[in-house]
């Protein structure tokens, strides 16, 4: 076991994965300096040691580091409720009212995965909760919801059926980075809870069966969630909602072309205005039609 950047304990296989995406880190990194929208931190009005940032309906205490000083983590902020298996999520009770302090000083549970070599080298799938739907946060000590910092949401790969965000921790980016700026990471739900594959019916486009709230492509729709989440709320991390850049690595980079690509319900919805693709992923064979072409095609086509 070693420890990560964070101060965490990070297992043989996540420090593996962590190696195998520093070039990916290095050019991140480069391009939150280019895209820095000339930010500056304003004269902080909290207390540079209080990181309880209070949303109205809850309220969550982030972690300092002594690892990473200068950069304060908020790790599993809920974004949605509980998620319904197969179903799109559902956004959270925002209304104001009197609760406790939260503690966000911990990664919370990942989505459950396929099969993933970093869990372990035994494991067949099925490693992680139902209940995953967070974002992590973090940002330079001492910013107010007047910094108005250029903000990064970054969407994990994983074939869409494995990724943890801890395996990518951003406060050492932030802290690094020569023009300050707010980190967030996704949370979504992979695997055949995220993004199901079954048997279609004609019309029901991204729904399957008979229940017509029976999603395909439920990640999808939790990361547009988050994605609305950070507009309403990013700016008492100290980041600036209309400075959002969205940017995923492979199966991430997919989920950012589908939502460069996607059209609202609402015309005037905007969740980010910068994105970013890196090593673009996505599987044309998910659906069961499309397999069966591949099997005809494969006929004549022995390497299709």
């Amino acid at each position: 076991m070693v420890l990560s950047l964070s101060g965490t304990l990070l297992s043989t296989q996540e420090r593996n994965l962590n190696e195998r995406f520093s070039i990916t880190s290095a050019l991140t990194a480069l391009f939150v300096v280019a895209l820095n929208f000339n930010a500056v931190v304003a004269s902080p009005t909290r207390n540079a040691t209080n990181t309880v940032v209070d949303l109205g309906y809850a309220s969550y205490r982030g972690l300092l580091n002594e690892t990473v000083p200068d950069v304060v983590s908020w790790l599993g902020v809920r974004y949605a409720q509980p998620p319904r298996r197969f179903r799109a999520p559902l956004p959270l009770d925002e209304s104001p009212r009197a609760h406790n302090i939260t503690n966000a000083q911990e990664y919370p549970p990942f989505c459950i995965q396929g099969y993933s070599s970093w869990v372990g080298p035994n494991d067949t799938g099925g490693a992680g909760s139902e209940d995953c739907l967070y974002v992590n946060i973090y940002a330079p000590k001492g910013v107010t919801n007047t910094s108005s910092l250029p903000v990064l949401a970054y969407i994990h790969g994983g074939g869409y059926f494995a990724g943890n965000p801890r395996s990518w921790p951003f406060d050492n980016w932030v802290q690094r980075s020569p023009s300050p700026f707010v980190a967030v990471t996704i949370y979504y739900r992979l695997s055949i809870f995220g993004f199901l594959s079954a048997p279609e019916e004609p019309g029901k486009g991204v729904y399957a069966g008979k229940d017509p709230e029976l999603l395909l492509n439920a990640g999808i729709h939790d990361q547009r969630l988050a994605l609305g989440f950070i507009q309403r709320h990013i700016r008492s991390f100290g980041g600036d909602p209309d400075k959002v850049t969205v940017m995923g690595q492979s199966a991430g980079a997919g989920a950012v072309g589908l939502h460069l690509t996607a059209r609202s319900a609402n015309p005037a919805e905007r969740l980010f205005s910068r994105a970013v693709v890196q090593s673009w992923y996505r599987s044309p064979f998910v659906l069961p039609a499309a397999r069966k072409v591949r099997v005809l095609l494969q006929v004549f086509i022995p390497d299709f």
